[in-house]
């Protein structure tokens, strides 16, 4: 399935997805990864034998600029349908071997719900760390609709949060944030690893910024 056009899934159509992860209420420090092997399933099973609320999964990808991920929260459903669901992905993870794409997972979820997803532009922007986005404290930096634009609205938030200038634990993304009865995202790292940690990125920030004009 290719992505639709308006989509920010097209600028990953090429890249395989190389782990998905579920958690919990958002604690994806705590959450359970699943690589593409014939385990993931029963690991999964076992993992939602125990059920929380709020679950969400998310799909990451490596490409040119470093990760991505998009993801989808699916509260909204009773938690035996949110397993199916989240099962029906691991699945067809499993079976392609390494080969599934976004849009063919996302595709297949947005069928599950009977809704499209990742429909033109975000409803908002936020700068956060990967797996650690509540733990550390993401910075909704622009909202659809509201001035000033999402580069000058991202200069002033990391002018009032330095701890995003400093080097950091884990790698930093900038989250194209969907609202509505299924909160979905996709999540573009905007930092480069040192030896001191994760380092932003104001040049890559901006690249993935400048995209936003093709939604």
């Amino acid at each position: 399935m290719s992505p639709s056009p308006g989509s920010p899934l097209q600028w990953l159509d090429e890249s395989p997805i190389g782990r998905l992860q579920l958690a919990w209420a958002g604690q994806w420090e705590q959450a359970l990864h699943l690589s593409p092997d014939p385990q993931a399933s029963t690991r999964l099973s076992d993992w939602l034998a125990h059920p929380g609320q709020d679950l969400a999964i998310e799909a990451f990808v490596d490409h040119g600029e470093g990760q991505a991920f998009a993801g989808l929260r699916l509260a909204a459903l009773p938690i035996a349908t949110q397993g199916a669901l989240a099962q029906e992905l691991a699945q067809a993870f499993i079976a392609a071997e390494g080969r599934l794409r976004l849009p063919e997972a996302f595709g297949m979820l947005a069928q599950g719900l009977g809704l499209a997803l990742f429909v033109s532009g975000p409803d908002f922007l936020e700068l956060g760390q990967v797996n650690a986005w509540r733990s550390f404290g993401p910075v909704t930096f622009w909202r659809q609709g509201s001035p000033p634009g999402p580069r000058d609205a991202l200069d002033e938030a990391l002018a009032r949060h330095a701890r995003y200038q400093a080097p950091t634990r884990r790698p930093c993304a900038i989250e194209f944030g969907y609202a509505g009865r299924f909160p979905h995202w996709i999540g573009l790292q905007v930092s480069h690893p040192t030896t001191q940690g994760h380092q932003f990125s104001p040049a890559l920030a901006q690249t993935w910024l400048d995209r936003l004009d093709e939604l």
